[in-house]
């Protein structure tokens, strides 16, 4: 196998990189600490008493159970050690849930806490399907503090590069020959749960070159359907200039 890669990468001019197996385990073991914060989060919207009412919120903006499943959406309960203690359970080292943004260590005495809570969990996933990292949605938008708060830069995640949804969508991407870009996770949710499943989200960050370069390798031809407000059309704007930059074919979607 390994004289056939060869050969075949020196045809084709592509250049082949060695893995280190070690960084590679590493890295898988971080994945699959994300993994199953995913599930964990999930089963806590599914079964806890304490999470009526992010059942209640996802209910009121037409999230239904079979959409719940299908995206694995979850729920930090609003305890402050709950899922770290969970994971340190299953023999995942506290500097790997930290290093994963999944916790914080105390400020004084020794231990961690945990860095979502009481928030919706919404998993962000990389172009193959792994989760990378979380967005979290406050269910209280009169409290203090963001109304989202997504995972920090990791080895897995970084947010520039990241666009959601497109492992789900890429398929309908293809088939489509175009894509609908939205802002926000809940604008994804409802054009998505809609039948327009050619569609992806930017979580909230301005569109970056790696990002356009990523939806580019499924299709040349972008619709923005940023938010109608300043900010909105500030960012299609900048999201135009890229683009167009990057050769793709631009359209913009009104409301």
């Amino acid at each position: 196998f390994g004289e056939a890669l060869k050969l075949l990468a020196e045809r084709t001019g592509v250049k082949l990189e060695r893995t280190d197996t070690r960084v590679q385990g590493e890295k898988n073991r971080l994945l699959s600490v994300m993994e199953l914060a995913s599930q964990y989060y999930h089963q806590a919207l599914l079964r806890s008493p304490k999470a009526e009412v992010a059942r209640n919120y996802l209910s009121a903006r037409g999230i239904d159970g079979a959409f719940i499943d299908e995206f694995h959406i979850g729920y930090a309960l609003p305890d402050f050690e709950h899922l770290t203690p969970f994971l340190l359970s299953r023999k995942y080292t506290a500097n790997e849930i930290v290093q994963v943004g999944l916790a914080l260590k105390k400020d004084q005495g020794y231990g961690f806490f945990d860095r979502f809570r009481n928030r919706v969990m919404i998993p962000i996933r990389n172009v193959h399907g792994a989760v990378i990292g979380f967005g979290g949605r406050t269910l209280d938008d009169t409290a203090p503090g963001p109304k989202y708060i997504n995972s920090p830069q990791t080895t897995l995640y970084d947010k520039g590069r990241t666009v959601f949804g497109l492992d789900r969508a890429k398929q309908a991407i293809r088939r489509a020959d175009s894509v609908i870009l939205v802002e926000g996770y809940m604008d994804f949710f409802a054009i998505y749960s809609s039948g327009m499943q050619n569609v992806v989200a930017t979580s909230g960050t301005a569109l970056t070159v790696d990002q356009i370069r990523l939806v580019k390798r499924f299709t040349p031809h972008f619709l923005f359907c940023f938010d109608a407000d300043a900010a909105g059309g500030q960012a299609t704007m900048r999201g135009i200039e890229l683009a167009l930059k990057e050769g793709i074919d631009v359209r913009i979607v009104e409301l």
